[in-house]
C-alpha cells in the first residue's frame, strides 16, 4: 500500500536536494520527503551529448529503486532526463511528475517572448520541446547556453558558478518578457539579479512543488 505521507524525488546532482528539501518543508507540511542521488547520470549526457544505453538504464533503475519505497509520488528534479521520465511512466505504476512542467504552462501562459537558458546543452533540448508543447507551435521560444557555468558547478565552485549565471540572466531578462530557467539548481542565482527584473523569471524548484500538493490535500 502507498504512504499517504511519502513523496520521493529523483536527483542527478546534490545541488538541487537541500534547495527542495527546505521547499518541501515550506510547501508540504508533514510529508514525508526522500531522496535518491546518482551523480554520475549528468556528467555522462554532458559528455557523451545524448542518452546512452547505460545512462538510460541507471535512470530506470532509480526511478525502480525510488517506486520500491512505495511514496504517494516521485518528482524528477533534473530536466535533462525529462524524456527518460516519461517513458517511465509506462512501467512505474506511481505517478511521476516532472519538476518544470508547471514553469512550463505558465510561460506559456504569458505574454510576449519567451528565452530558455541553461549551463548545459543536454538540458536545452528537453526544455524546449517542453515549452514548445505548452505554447503551441506559433510561439517563438528562444535559447540561451551559458557557457563555463556546467564546468564550475561540477568543480563544486558554487559562488561562481551563480554570479556567471545571475550576469547572464540579468541580460536576458533585458531582452526577453519571460526567461525560463532550464535546471533547478540556477534558481538560486536569480537572487543576484536587479529585483526590478527578477518578474521576468519562471524556475521550477517552487513552482514544481507546489503542483505536488494535490497528492497530500486531506480527503
Amino acid at each position: 500500500m502507498k504512504s499517504r505521507n511519502h513523496l520521493a524525488i529523483v536527483h542527478t546532482t546534490p545541488v538541487t536536494v537541500p534547495t527542495l528539501k527546505a521547499l518541501c518543508d515550506r510547501l508540504l507540511p508533514g510529508v514525508e520527503c526522500y531522496a535518491y542521488l546518482d551523480e554520475s547520470i549528468l556528467p555522462q549526457i554532458n559528455q557523451e551529448g545524448h542518452i546512452s544505453p547505460g545512462v538510460w538504464y541507471r535512470f530506470q533503475s532509480l526511478v525502480a529503486l525510488a517506486a520500491a519505497a512505495r511514496p504517494r509520488v516521485i518528482l524528477c528534479a533534473c530536466s535533462s532526463v525529462g524524456g527518460m521520465l516519461e517513458a517511465a511512466r509506462e512501467w512505474c505504476g506511481i505517478p511521476l511528475e516532472r519538476i518544470d512542467q508547471p514553469m512550463a504552462q505558465q510561460a506559456a501562459a504569458r505574454p510576449g517572448r519567451i528565452v530558455a537558458c541553461a549551463t548545459v546543452a543536454s538540458t536545452l533540448e528537453p526544455t524546449l520541446d517542453l515549452l514548445r508543447r505548452a505554447a503551441g507551435p506559433d510561439r517563438q521560444v528562444d535559447s540561451l547556453l551559458i557557457e563555463g557555468a556546467g564546468a564550475l558547478l561540477a568543480q563544486g565552485r558554487q559562488e561562481e558558478y551563480l554570479s556567471l549565471i545571475a550576469s547572464r540572466l540579468a541580460n536576458a531578462a533585458r531582452a526577453y518578457d519571460t526567461v525560463v530557467l532550464a535546471q533547478a539548481s540556477m534558481a538560486q542565482a536569480v537572487q543576484g539579479v536587479d529585483p526590478a527584473l527578477r518578474g521576468r523569471f519562471l524556475t521550477s524548484p517552487e513552482s514544481g512543488v507546489a503542483a505536488l500538493q494535490k497528492y497530500f490535500s486531506k480527503e
